[in-house]
This record gives C-alpha cells, structure tokens and sequence, in this order.
C-alpha cells in the first residue's frame, strides 16, 4: 500500500507546487499590478516561511505522532491559496488585491514548512532502510511525472487565456486545479500509519537552549554562515528570472516552461552520475565545483537580449547539470554536522537561517530595481553582483571539511528552476549511509533530507 500513497501523494502534491509557482506565480503578480518589491516579496516570503519549521519538532512531542498535525497542516495550507483564485475572479488588482496575495502566500508557506518538517521525520521513520530507495525513486519518477505534464500544459492554457485577453480567467483556472490536486494529496497521507517519534517525550533541552548549542558548534555555524551567504547570493536576482525572461526578453509562458522543462531534463540524466560522483570523490568537492559552475550562470543573462536569446538555452545546460551536483552535496553537510537527536532541530535552524538570508536579499534586489532610473542596466547590476558573490561563497567552501558519510542520492529538485534557484529542493529524499571508519566499527542507517 506504501508505494502507491508515495506515487499518487507525489504526483498530486507536485501538481500543485508547479501550478502555484515559478512561471505561474510570476504571472498572477503581474495580473496583480506588482511591482518590484511586491514581486521579491511574492517570491521570497516562501523562504522566510522555514521559520515554521520550528515548531514541528515541538507539535511531534507534544501530539506523540506527525500525522496529527502534518495532514491538517498540509491541507490547510493549500486550500489558503483559493484566496488568490478569488481575487483573480473577482477582477481585483493593484495594492490591496497585492497586499492580500502576499499575505494568504506566507500563511500557506508557513503552514507548509511545518507539515515539511513533519513529513520528513515521518516517513525517515515509517519507511525501513532496505525499502528507501525504491519508495523514493517511485516518488521522484510520479514527481517529474506531474511537472512533465502540468508545466507545458498549464503554458499552453494561459498563452492562449493571455491571446484571447482572459488572463485573469486562465490563471484562476489553474491555481484552482492545483489547489484541488494539493488537497487530495495531502489527503492520500492519511493511508499510512503514524508513528511516535523516536527519542520518548521532549528532552529537557528542548527549547532555546537547543539552539543557542547547535549555533554555538563551530562546525555547524561554517555551515550556516557559509549556506547564509550562498542564498543571499542567490537572492539578489532570485524573483525576477522569469520576469525579465517574460517583461524585457518578450518570451512567451510556453517559451520560458520548456527552459524549465530543460532543466529538469538535464537533472534527471545527470542524477544518477552525480550519486555516483559524490560516492568517488566526496560532498565537498562536488560542492565547490558546482559553485563556481553557477557563479557563471548569471553571465549568459548578462549577454542574452530579445535578438540573441540562445545564452539563456546555453545556461539551462548548464544550470540542470551544476544545481543537480550542488543540490546533492549541499545536504551532506548539515546532516553530517548533526548528531541524529539533534536533526530535526538542526535542520530547521539551518533552513530558517539559509531562507532569511535569501529573503533579505530579494527584498535589497527588489530596492534595487524600484529606485533604479535605467530597469534594464538595474537588472544586469543584479545578475553581475550574484555572480561574484557566488563565486566568493565558492571560494570560501575551500574551508568545509568532508563529512564521513557516504550518500546515495534519490534526488530531483524540481524547485530550482526560473524564479527560485533553491540551493535545496524539497521534493527529494537521500539515502544516508555510514561507512565503517577505518579505526573502528560504524553503524549503518538510513535517514531523509528535506
């Protein structure tokens, strides 16, 4: 029963990410009359909404089990995003319908980051280590499944809503059928069992003095501050990818899914490469590689324009083959820093930490663009400043230490394409495996990253 609740929780949940975002969120903001802060603020709330995370360790000691609250949670925060299909079929737009927007989109994400955080102790928990990487290489196939299928066809559905002038109708129309799907997703959940989580009652360290200890380990701290840098590199330009791509470049929703679609394709013929690379060589080199592959990424943006639009199919190569690598290795770390009791909080530290970051710094490229006289000479400043800055952050990697643990990657990060380029997907899962240390027996297990 377990592997057909992964597929079909999978495939809808995925359904619903991508009709609510990327391409199709950058489009209900310019329905909406956003500017540019409003759009950073659309696109960046979500990161800021990790902040969430910080409760579901508290709920799953406090209620015995993740199902009590991770369902509720989940649905709940998909059904918020009727109040945007509302207000598209209402005709509203301009601040108080923008206003409305950012504020029904933070409450949903902040609602998911606590049934995230739920789910991936949940299911670490419930699914056993021989049965991981079929369960999840089930999930990931039914996820890439549903974006394969939702991202071209919701284009084409809102280009020709666009040509017939109907875009509000269009757009209404498909966040309302990811909304659906969402909910019948979350629903799925409640087939499988619940468990208790691992460790008995709260700890006596549970609260504050749990995080002022984890922020105080030298090793953990490198880690937050050096994946804090990497997103506020990455945030700079973050909300407006896809913007330029449609505003400045003339690209058509079609045009700018099919870059998505690349992406993802890439992703899915290197993934198994890069597993196996991670294995040969280690988290740490594979994660300075690929910094300074993407510190190049904002560069094709900088020579591309609406007569040479080839850079950007150069980039979308480029981009699914570097993010692949880095995405896999930037979970080695955080996990490999934290004792096991201590990962559930760990991880949301470090995710609340990274997302921040990334939040500012949308909210400083966002300034950037409202008070620039020249919008186009503004956003190439933003793609050239994320570009070396990344390419700082790589460098400063030089400093991480390799972990002793080995990873085999079941991991597809469907979110880090166009507007978002998450360092860290949440639809994937890895594989953790400790390998006997050279100087003494070691215990093999499994855990999931988020």
């Amino acid at each position: 029963m377990r592997g057909w609740v992964f597929r079909a929780e999978g495939f809808l949940s995925e359904l619903f990410v991508t009709l609510t975002g990327g391409a199709f969120l950058t489009g209900l903001a310019v329905v909406l009359g956003a500017g540019p802060v409003a759009l950073a603020l659309l696109a960046a709330l979500p990161f800021l909404a990790q902040a969430g995370q910080l409760v579901a360790p508290w709920l799953e000691r406090r209620l015995g089990g993740r199902r009590r609250f991770v369902v509720p949670a989940l649905v709940g925060a998909r059904l918020l995003w009727l109040g945007p299909v509302a207000l598209l079929l209402a005709g509203m737009h301009g601040e108080a319908a923008v206003g409305l927007a950012i504020a029904a989109v933070f409450a949903q994400a902040g609602l998911g980051m606590v049934a995230q955080n739920g789910w991936l102790a949940w299911v670490s928990e419930l699914v056993p280590d021989n049965e991981q990487a079929r369960l999840f290489g089930q999930r990931a196939g039914a996820v890439a499944l549903a974006t394969l299928v939702a991202s071209p066809l919701g284009a084409w559905v809102l280009d020709r809503a666009r040509e017939r002038g109907e875009e509000p109708s269009g757009l209404a129309m498909l966040l309302g059928a990811g909304v659906v799907a969402g909910v019948l997703g979350g629903l799925t959940l409640t087939r499988l069992p619940d468990v208790a989580p691992r460790g008995g009652p709260a700890a006596p360290e549970a609260g504050a003095g749990t995080w002022r200890r984890l922020g105080s380990d030298p090793t953990f701290r490198r880690i937050l501050l050096l994946f804090g840098s990497w997103n506020a590199a990455i945030g700079l330009p973050a909300p407006f990818w896809i913007y330029y791509m449609i505003e400045r470049l003339g690209w058509s929703f079609s045009l700018v899914i099919l870059h998505g679609c690349l992406v993802l394709a890439v992703r899915l013929l290197c993934n198994g490469w890069w597993a196996r690379t991670l294995e040969a060589v280690g988290s740490r080199r594979v994660l300075i590689a690929c910094g300074f592959l993407l510190a190049l990424n904002p560069v094709w943006w900088l020579v591309a324009s609406r007569e040479v639009p080839w850079p950007l199919w150069c980039e979308c190569l480029l981009s699914g083959f570097a993010w692949t690598g880095f995405n896999q290795a930037a979970f080695i770390q955080p996990i490999a820093a934290l004792r096991p009791s201590d990962r559930s909080r760990g991880l949301a530290l470090f995710h609340v930490t990274s997302g921040a970051a990334l939040f500012v710094a949308s909210l400083l490229g966002g300034a950037v663009l409202s008070f620039a006289d020249e919008a186009d000479e503004a956003f190439l400043g933003l793609f050239g400043a994320s570009a070396l800055l990344r390419a700082g952050v790589a460098l400063w990697a030089l400093r991480l230490t390799e972990p002793g643990v080995s990873v085999r990657a079941f991991f597809v990060d469907f979110v880090g394409s166009g507007m978002l380029r998450r360092p860290a997907g949440r639809l994937g899962a890895l594989w953790v495996l400790r390998r006997r240390r050279r100087s003494g027996a070691g215990e093999e297990s499994g855990e999931e990253a988020p």
